[in-house]
């Protein structure tokens, strides 16, 4: 059993915030995407963090970045956190998959985020 069951992370769907592109010198495209994550922590502990960087993958590429600021996760409630990632769409160009899946209709990314902090937990005063 498990004694401290990891928080659930739901991404919201995802809007364009911008688009960039650069033609000479080089070939440089990105777009920016606005994100919403709401974190549900089942903990009876809170978790406060440190800013980081989730990194968004395709086929073991990175082909994007987000930025998570400092925040903190209270104990048994949900938190909502936005943010934007930077996609590199001039790297997954390169890729040899991402013809075949973007004529499929499916590209599918994965994400990975590192966030370092302490637990908090609260005591009952009598």
């Amino acid at each position: 059993m498990d004694t401290n069951p990891k928080p659930k992370v739901t991404a919201q769907p995802v809007t364009i915030k911008g688009f960039n592109s650069v033609v000479w010198p080089l070939l440089s495209l990105n777009v920016a995407l606005g994100i919403a994550i709401t974190i549900d922590n089942p903990n009876y502990g809170s978790f406060k963090f440190k800013e980081s960087t989730a990194y968004i993958n395709y086929h073991r590429t990175i082909a994007g970045q987000a930025p998570i600021a400092a925040d903190k996760i209270p104990a048994r409630g949900k938190h909502n956190m936005s943010t934007f990632a930077d996609v590199f769409v001039d790297q997954l160009i390169t890729s040899g998959d991402f013809r075949t899946d973007f004529f499929s209709g499916v590209v599918n990314f994965t994400s990975t985020a590192t966030l370092y902090g302490k637990y908090g937990y609260a005591t009952e005063k009598q």
